[in-house]
């Protein structure tokens, strides 16, 4: 089975309070809404103490600290399928 590329759900990149919390919320959102859903939230930059304060008192992790909304190769990779020459075109 091959995996699903994530679908990034961010704030902006100096996130605050409602940058993160509405990440957060969307994505979890889609995947309510499609359980094959791979939309996961990400921040880009880091938290001020209190959005900190707030995923702590609400027992949620912080999303995931990423550099860039860019993929990465190992994100989107497939595997290719492979025929041997015996194998008909059709």
């Amino acid at each position: 089975m091959t995996k699903q590329t994530p679908h990034y759900v961010v704030g902006h990149k100096n996130p605050d309070s409602d940058a993160i919390v509405s990440a957060y919320a969307l994505a979890w959102l889609h995947r309510q809404i499609n359980p094959e859903s791979n939309a996961c939230a990400i921040r880009l930059g880091e938290v001020n103490p209190q959005t900190k304060w707030l995923f702590e008192q609400a027992g949620c992790e912080l999303p995931p600290l990423r550099t860039s909304c860019l993929y990465k190769a190992s994100e989107i990779v497939r595997p290719v399928p492979m025929v041997d020459k015996d194998c008909p075109l059709r």
